[in-house]
């Protein structure tokens, strides 16, 4: 009997220890969570710096009807968190690409849901429009960006906004400089960014930074000992991946080789000895072409009046910087001005288009007075250059063309605008006719196109400076510019130069507008 007391007491305690088993078990397993899915984060992506983000996380409840307010929001970037909002409230302050965690808890339970995204942050001043003027004998710098927007239709359209004297706005401690002359762009030391340079006398061109504008260092301090030879002031620039070319004052051009694909483009000098052929090469400015697709870099020389092409390459070698040698393909035109011997005209104009294998010139007839259009083509490797698909005619000039005309072709486009005075026209080369885009009101000072080329900018002395439309419904219109100007900008002082800045290299070698 005893004993089957003492098996009945083990039972049951057997049992109990059971049954506490079972119980703290289905504590664990049997709890109804609200779990919350993060499906997805929405919203831009890309900003620019300064622009405020606007990111909404798609939650979903496993149980919609309980409790879905207890919830803490933690969003963090670089292991801070930056805003404790469902939908962000922060704006980036650093540029470039980055991730940013969003972490939800409940409260309930301490359990914590987690989602990533990854956002590119680009400079506030990334692509746009650069403007380099005079105001009280100092140099300025202003920006101009474009925006897209929604209308009150909710129709996509663009504003330009402007950023007048920005590099005194954001550097009043580091005054620009004085006597500025040109702004260069395209200069892209990395794939990620880009700088300019800002050309001004006495030494003080200077490299900025493409995100702030802040400088960087003196184009001088790249010569040896920080000289330019006979202390000229430099009068135009161009940069290519691995090589640098500078045109002097007094015409000459120094050049220097680098690192390829390196971060150190102002390291090293320029070579003490100036370019030359069988003589000194002399210059006034390069030839406007898109150094990716030529793989050269066209200039005249008017000290022998000829036409040459420096040789452009990715990669280091000793042929980079040296002049190719002109080889024809084809029966010349039997009055066919050739580019090596060019002494009878005179040299206006010269332009790179289409895809980095056509080229046309602007000549003037020295003794007839006559204008005369050259158009081929160039291919060739980096010795010799085979020109083909020769076209020569005359011009006529119904008046436009003066001594102080400006010129710009249209790569994309038959169009090239010429300025007479305030007025600025357009020559279609298909219909080899003009026609007077718009009178602006005050002299040219200079004319460009912008990223994809669906804009043209005009400046004038008065320092005005507008976008334009080129595309054809506005170019059909009779007075064009009455309709085709997008966007007026004023109070820029006098305006000396204009250039488009891509932000990067991968922009400018699609022709992107960022």
């Amino acid at each position: 009997m005893r004993t089957y007391h003492i098996l009945y007491i083990q039972l049951l305690l057997i049992c109990s220890l059971l049954t506490a088993c079972f119980k703290d078990k289905g504590s664990y397993e049997y709890i109804d969570y609200n779990e919350v899915t993060i499906s997805s984060i929405t919203g831009k992506t890309t900003i620019s710096l300064g622009e405020a983000l606007d990111l909404k996380p798609q939650l979903k409840w496993k149980s919609p009807s309980k409790d879905t307010l207890n919830f803490n929001f933690e969003w963090v970037f670089e292991n801070k968190v930056v805003s404790n909002k469902r939908n962000i409230d922060y704006t980036p302050t650093q540029v470039g690409g980055h991730w940013y965690y969003l972490f939800v808890k409940d409260n309930n339970d301490n359990i914590v849901y987690r989602k990533e995204i990854y956002l590119t942050i680009n400079s506030a001043y990334n692509a746009g429009w650069v403007i380099l003027s005079e105001k009280n004998n100092n140099s300025s710098l202003s920006y101009i960006r474009r925006e897209k927007y929604k209308d009150e239709d909710k129709k996509d359209k663009l504003r330009w906004v402007p950023f007048v004297d920005i590099y005194q706005q954001l550097h009043p401690d580091a005054p620009l400089g004085n006597t500025p002359s040109k702004i260069v762009t395209k200069i892209f030391p990395t794939d990620e960014g880009d700088e300019l340079l800002i050309i001004q006398g006495n030494k003080q061109s200077v490299f900025l930074s493409g995100s702030d504008f802040s400088k960087i260092s003196y184009l001088a301090d790249e010569f040896k000992g920080g000289q330019i030879p006979d202390n000229q002031d430099i009068k135009d620039y161009h940069f290519y991946k691995t090589t640098a070319h500078v045109v002097l004052s007094d015409g000459s051009i120094y050049w220097k080789r680098y690192q390829s694909n390196s971060n150190a483009i102002h390291t090293g000098t320029f070579f003490s000895s100036p370019l030359r052929t069988d003589d000194i090469i002399k210059t006034h400015q390069f030839v406007e072409a898109k150094s990716y697709e030529t793989r050269m870099l066209p200039l005249f020389d008017y000290k022998q009046n000829r036409l040459v092409h420096i040789n452009m390459s990715n990669s280091v070698n000793f042929d980079n910087g040296r002049f190719m040698t002109n080889a024809y393909r084809t029966t010349l035109p039997s009055d066919f001005i050739k580019l090596d011997e060019m002494a009878e005209v005179e040299y206006l104009y010269g332009a790179e288009y289409a895809r980095g294998e056509s080229f046309m010139n602007l000549l003037r007839h020295k003794s007839s007075n006559e204008y005369i259009i050259q158009e081929y083509n160039i291919f060739g490797g980096t010795g010799s250059l085979n020109i083909s698909e020769i076209k020569q005619y005359k011009l006529s000039n119904p008046g436009i063309i003066t001594e102080t005309s400006i010129y710009y072709r249209m790569r994309k486009s038959s169009y090239m605008f010429i300025s007479n005075g305030s007025k600025v026209y357009f020559y279609d080369f298909n219909t080899t006719t003009f026609k007077l885009y718009y009178d602006f009101g005050s002299p040219i000072v200079d004319i460009k196109s912008g990223g994809d080329e669906s804009e043209f900018a005009v400046a004038c002395t008065d320092g005005t400076f507008y976008i334009c439309s080129p595309k054809d419904p506005i170019l059909a219109l009779p007075i064009p510019g009455s309709e085709g100007i997008m966007s007026k900008i004023e109070n820029l002082g006098r305006v000396v130069s204009i250039a488009f800045k891509y932000g990067n290299d991968t922009a400018h070698y699609v022709d992107q507008y960022n």
